[in-house]
C-alpha cells in the first residue's frame, strides 16, 4: 500500500491506497477501529482480497485514533470524507466500531455517496437512521461484549441490511480472519 496524503481544513489526513490490478472504477474506504490503525486491513489480509475483487482500497489513518496525531470532531471528518470521495463517485464504506460509526453517520448524512456499507462490530447504531437503497452489510463477533450482536442485527436489518455473526469477540476480523473475509467477499460479489 501507498502512503498519501490528503489535506483538509488545514488538517493532514493520511490514508493508504491499493489500486486494483485491472482497471477497475469501483472503491472501497476503510475505516479502523479507535485501537488501531489501517495497517490492520492490510495485516488480515482484507486489502488482498479487495484488490483481487477489482476495488481500489483507501484505507484512512482517522484522527483523532491513538496513531494519529489531529484532533477532529465527527463533523469534520464527516466533511472530509465527502470531499476525499467526491473525486471517486459511489464508494463503500467499511469501518469497524468506531470506525463503523463514522461510517454509518458518513452513510447517513451522504447516502447518494455510498452504494455499498459494511459495518463490523459498529458502535453507536441506535442513533442511525440509513436509508435502504444503501446495500448494508453487519458483521458481528459471536462474543462482542461491546457492541451487542442482538439488537446491531435487528437495526440492520430494520434498515435492509444483511447480518453474519462470526467466532470472535469484538475484533472479529482478529479472531476469525478467514470467516470475516468471506462474509465481505460474498456480499460484494
Amino acid at each position: 500500500m501507498i502512503e498519501e496524503a490528503f489535506e483538509y481544513k488545514g488538517i493532514k489526513f493520511i490514508y493508504f491506497k491499493s489500486i486494483a490490478s485491472s482497471n477497475s472504477r469501483k472503491n472501497i474506504i476503510l475505516l479502523h477501529g479507535y485501537s488501531f490503525n489501517s495497517q490492520i486491513w492490510e495485516d488480515v489480509g482484507l486489502v488482498k482480497l479487495l484488490n483481487e475483487l477489482g476495488y481500489n482500497v483507501y484505507a484512512i489513518d482517522i484522527p483523532g485514533f491513538p496513531k494519529s496525531r489531529n484532533k477532529s470532531g465527527d463533523s469534520i471528518f464527516l466533511d472530509f470524507l465527502k470531499a476525499f470521495s467526491d473525486p471517486l463517485g459511489n464508494v463503500s464504506v467499511l469501518g469497524s466500531s468506531a470506525g463503523g460509526h463514522l461510517a454509518a453517520k458518513f452513510a447517513e448524512a451522504f447516502p447518494e455517496k455510498v452504494s455499498q456499507l459494511i459495518l463490523v462490530g459498529a458502535v453507536g447504531l441506535e442513533e442511525m437512521r440509513l436509508q435502504k437503497k444503501i446495500r448494508i452489510l453487519g458483521i458481528w463477533g459471536r462474543n462482542d461484549k461491546v457492541s451487542n450482536p442482538i439488537s446491531a442485527k435487528k437495526i440492520i436489518e430494520s434498515f435492509g441490511g444483511h447480518f453474519v455473526e462470526i467466532d470472535g469477540n469484538h475484533a472479529c476480523y482478529l479472531d476469525s480472519p478467514e470467516e470475516f473475509k468471506k462474509a465481505i467477499e460474498e456480499f460484494l460479489k
